[in-house]
């Protein structure tokens, strides 16, 4: 008999095509994982992965086992959700995620207020990159997510609460030269060395900052890219270079980093997100606060759930 644990596990490698980014998902040790998909082949006497020096690639058998589990495991969630409703005891917990932004920094004193008011309350979180918060929602694997977004809101599963807005804008180091100007142009900038987010794990702003070049008339002359925000605001506070990210960068972690405002028409906004089909009351629990909290401080315009 096929092992569940096991299954669970191979369903997550095989998302992942990685052993590592599968133990982060999974919270167990790489070693684990990798040793957990060796038993499971000899079970089943195929190999499953080919192993590469980065990532890996499923074999035949491999792709076959996955597609027969899929429509379980990715409904794993949802399914106990549903088993709950129906038994009538609820779910007491609530999955937040979150992107690497300086506003996520409000959802510990809100998760504390919620754990205090009910000591039942199982509550967790997990940071995401743009291009995977959306679907992590979708797929059930959290109930929440404070993410930023460019352009119109299209999920037609999801509801959505916006928080605030404002503009992308040039980061700097102190030292920089236009640090102290009180107005720039993106074109000022053309023979900085940029530092991006990767297209790999955040196409959107990746894609949005060549078009700015492009309708700018420049090519900068130098373009580095990185997987995370964090690590770009670490290279810029080194001088390494500067960014354009949006005004919700967690710029207030480093002293020394300004944040200069150009003419661009276009919005990042600041938004709650959650399946319009849960019933999880943690979520407008949550959504409620978060709201309440971003009125109160930025006077941002109210939207009904």
């Amino acid at each position: 008999m096929l092992n569940y644990n096991k299954l669970k596990i191979f369903f997550t490698v095989a998302q992942t095509l990685n052993f590592t980014r599968a133990s982060e998902e999974l919270f167990i040790s790489q070693s684990a994982v990798s040793r957990h998909m060796k038993e499971l082949e000899e079970e089943l006497g195929a190999v499953l992965f080919i192993r590469t020096n980065r990532d890996l690639i499923l074999t035949e058998a491999g792709r076959v086992l996955y597609q027969e589990i899929a429509p379980f495991y990715s409904r794993e969630e949802e399914i106990l959700r549903k088993v709950y409703d129906a038994a009538g005891t609820g779910q007491k917990e609530l999955r937040i995620g979150f992107m690497g932004i300086q506003q996520a920094f409000h959802i510990p004193a809100i998760v504390n207020n919620m754990l205090l008011t009910d000591a039942n309350l199982s509550i967790r979180m997990k940071r995401y990159n743009w291009d995977e918060i959306e679907p992590a929602v979708e797929s059930y694997k959290i109930d929440v997510a404070l993410r930023l977004r460019m352009g119109s809101f299209d999920a037609s599963q999801l509801d959505h609460q916006i928080l605030d807005a404002a503009p992308p804008a040039i980061v700097t180091s102190d030292r920089h030269p236009a640090a102290s100007k009180e107005s720039v142009c993106l074109e000022d900038f053309k023979n900085d060395h940029f530092l991006m987010l990767s297209e790999t794990d955040s196409a959107l702003p990746n894609s949005f900052t060549h078009m700015l070049f492009k309708k700018h008339g420049f090519q900068p002359r130098k373009l580095s890219v990185y997987d995370q925000p964090e690590t770009i605001l670490m290279m810029i506070h080194s001088d390494a270079g500067i960014s354009l990210l949006s005004r919700f960068a967690a710029t207030d972690q480093f002293p020394d980093l300004r944040v200069l405002d150009i003419s661009i028409p276009d919005m990042i906004y600041l938004e709650l997100i959650w399946r319009r089909s849960d019933s999880n009351p943690m979520i407008r629990q949550f959504v409620e606060q978060m709201k309440e909290l971003f009125t109160s401080a930025y006077q941002v315009p109210t939207f009904s759930l």
